[in-house]
C-alpha cells in the first residue's frame, strides 16, 4: 500500500508563540516527529502541510518534504484536521491508500508507535486507528456538579457502587499523536474517530501533548531527564 504521512504545522498558535518550531532539547519541536516518521518501515511519503515559510524551511532542513503551501483558510483556529488532510490528498498528484496524520506537538511519539498504529490499520483498512494512553484519573471518579452542587456522575452505575480502583476496567484517552485511516474511509466519513475506530496503546511518557507553556516545560524536563539517564 502507498501510505502518506502528513505532519500539519500552521504558523499561528495562541498558547505558545511559534509552537511548532519551539526549541526542545537539541532541535525544533517539529523535528522530533519528522525523525520518528522517517524511520518507519511503512510510510511511503512524508510531507509537512504548513502555511508558514519558516516552518516549511525548518521541516525541509530536517528532511521532510513540503510540496505545497497550505491555504490561509485552512490555517485558522477553526480549520479542521480532516480538511487539512483532504486538501493534501487533493493537491498531491499521486494516489495513496492510507493516510497517517502525525502531530508535531507529540514529540515523544516513537517509530515503534507509528509502525504499531500502521500495522493495525493495514490489517483492517475499514477501521481507523488512533493513539491512546491510560488516564491518570479513571472516568468512574469524574463528576459534574449540578443544581445545589449535587454530584452528576459521568458513570453513575459505577461510582455509586463505590468501586475499588483495581476492579475497574482500564480506561484510555485519545492522546492526539497518531491517526491512521484509509483514504477511502476518510473521504466517506470525513473523520478518524467513528464507532469503527480502534485504539493503539502508547505509554504515557510518549503521549505528552504540547499545547501550553507548562506542557513545553514538562517536555523539556522529560528531555533533560532522558538525556541524563542515557549518558
Amino acid at each position: 500500500m502507498n501510505i502518506l504521512g502528513i505532519i500539519p504545522a500552521r504558523g499561528g498558535s495562541k498558547g505558545i508563540a511559534r509552537k511548532n518550531i519551539a526549541q526542545l532539547g537539541d532541535k525544533p519541536l517539529i523535528a522530533w516527529i519528522i525523525k520518528a516518521a522517517q524511520q518507519s518501515r511503512h510510510i511511503t511519503r512524508l510531507i509537512c502541510s504548513t502555511d508558514d515559510a519558516e516552518i516549511a524551511s525548518v521541516a525541509e532542513a530536517h528532511g521532510c518534504e513540503v510540496p505545497f503551501t497550505r491555504p490561509a483558510e485552512l490555517a485558522t483556529d477553526n480549520a479542521s484536521s480532516i480538511d487539512v488532510v483532504l486538501h493534501a490528498l487533493d493537491t498531491l498528484k499521486q494516489q495513496y491508500d492510507l493516510v497517517l496524520l502525525l502531530q508535531a506537538t507529540s514529540p515523544f511519539c516513537s517509530t515503534t508507535d507509528i509502525d504499531a498504529c500502521l500495522e493495525m490499520a493495514l490489517k483492517d483498512p475499514e477501521s481507523p486507528v488512533i493513539g491512546v494512553s491510560t488516564v491518570e484519573v479513571h472516568p468512574a471518579y469524574t463528576v459534574f456538579l449540578g443544581k445545589d452542587n449535587k454530584l452528576d456522575a459521568v458513570l453513575p452505575k459505577i461510582i455509586f457502587n463505590h468501586p475499588r480502583r483495581q476492579d475497574l476496567q482500564p480506561a484510555f484517552k485519545i492522546n492526539g499523536a497518531v491517526w491512521a485511516a484509509s483514504t477511502k474511509y476518510l473521504r466517506t466519513h470525513r473523520s478518524f474517530v467513528t464507532p469503527d475506530t480502534r485504539g493503539c496503546v502508547m505509554p504515557p511518557e510518549r503521549s505528552i501533548d504540547i499545547d501550553t507553556p507548562s506542557d513545553l516545560q514538562q517536555a523539556r524536563a522529560h528531555t533533560l531527564q532522558t538525556s541524563e539517564t542515557t549518558r
